[in-house]
């Protein structure tokens, strides 16, 4: 019997406890969405879990917990490095090194993606196409406390068919590779010794220059998360984004969330912060890198550069929700303002968020709030 079956009611014994606790778990409710709306994608097909089940399957890991005012939210994520600096991403002591060896599919889980790689390989879904992609490799710390990050090539196909197939359980075999990686130890793994790609994906929350929050309704027809309310800018690093050069500070490697940025929303943001580094539960441990931005354009204009942006398709529009992070000082009262703005934000996009957007808007309100308040990182 699948381990999911088994461990329904610990997971929604888990959703009871922390509701009791005042804390509301993320509730994916686009993937329900997507999966009975549309056609989907390989992208969403093998991710079944809810967010009460992943934390239930790796009860070892620390999910992210915030808390804003008189509400307590968590995420079915780790945290796995905060910002280091109080300033912008420039000063953040964060290296990121390339090394020539290019990932391939091991052969312990080669019975997992060989199906799946086949059938991507024949091309029968337009809408999604390989390319290289920037894998995670290994993270290390010095005693000076810098963070020192290995990154190496890997194929996006080859993400598909591990980290977006997590839930896949192939014919004849009754686990899947979820159970088969993680399941008697309830943890990720380090990376330097998962199977998985781990490829580095990049979210950026942009705020206008009147405090606008951008968010993103995506398309219902992008591979992953259609239909859902977003964060302002996401996507996977590209090799071609810095396979020039033999290393990268945190903000060079922040170019592509600059370039992604430009793509689909036409701005380029003026200032940018660093939130942290983030290892999703659903997609097997994938590390994603989160970002804040100032634009130096009110919202209004950006509506209009978007409409001419290069990847405009990917999204049906934008909605503004007000931030006013400039309203935050040293007072209680600016605080608690603030406390009610993200509240509004996190409530009013309801359940077509997706966690790129829970995920963003945590993070940035928790390190905005750190930065005023003077407390170090």
């Amino acid at each position: 019997m699948p381990w999911e079956f088994i461990m329904l009611g610990a997971a929604e014994a888990v959703g009871s406890h922390l509701a009791k606790q005042g804390i509301q778990l993320f509730q994916d409710y686009a993937q329900p969405w997507i999966k009975t709306k549309i056609n989907r994608t390989h992208a969403e097909r093998y991710l079944s879990l809810t967010s009460a089940q992943l934390c239930t399957f790796y009860s070892n890991e620390k999910p992210l917990t915030y808390k804003f005012g008189g509400k307590a939210f968590q995420l079915p994520m780790s945290l796995v490095i905060s910002p280091t600096s109080s300033e912008s991403a420039e000063n953040e002591k964060i290296k990121i090194a390339l090394i020539p060896q290019k990932y391939e599919v091991p052969s312990r889980i080669s019975i997992y993606t060989t199906p799946l790689l086949e059938r991507l390989k024949k091309g029968t879904d337009s809408r999604l196409f390989d390319g290289e992609v920037v894998r995670l490799q290994t993270i290390d710390v010095s005693d000076d406390n810098d963070w020192n990050l290995n990154v190496a090539q890997g194929s996006y196909f080859e993400a598909l068919a591990t980290n977006f197939a997590m839930d896949h359980c192939p014919s004849g075999i009754n686990r899947s590779l979820r159970d088969f990686l993680s399941g008697s130890t309830g943890l990720l793994g380090n990376l330097s010794e998962s199977p998985l790609v781990n490829h580095i994906g990049v979210v950026c929350m942009v705020e206008s220059a009147d405090g606008m929050l951008v968010v993103q309704k995506r398309s219902a027809k992008v591979a992953n998360r259609p239909g859902s309310m977003s964060s302002s800018v996401s996507g996977a690093l590209d090799w071609a984004d810095i396979r020039n050069e033999r290393q990268w500070s945190i903000a060079g490697l922040a170019s592509g969330t600059l370039r992604e940025s430009f793509e689909e929303l036409g701005v380029h943001p003026q200032q940018l912060w660093f939130l942290g580094l983030v290892r999703e539960y659903l997609r097997g441990g994938k590390p994603e890198f989160y970002f804040f931005a100032k634009s130096d354009r009110p919202y209004h204009e950006i509506v209009k550069r978007r409409k001419t942006a290069q990847d405009r398709s990917e999204s049906k529009g934008i909605v503004p929700y007000e931030f006013h992070t400039d309203l935050i000082n040293d007072s209680i009262n600016s605080k608690l303002a603030f406390y009610d703005r993200v509240i509004k934000v996190l409530e009013g996009t309801g359940k077509e968020a997706n966690l790129t957007l829970v995920a963003g808007v945590c993070l940035a309100a928790d390190r905005l709030l750190k930065i005023t308040s003077g407390e170090s990182t």
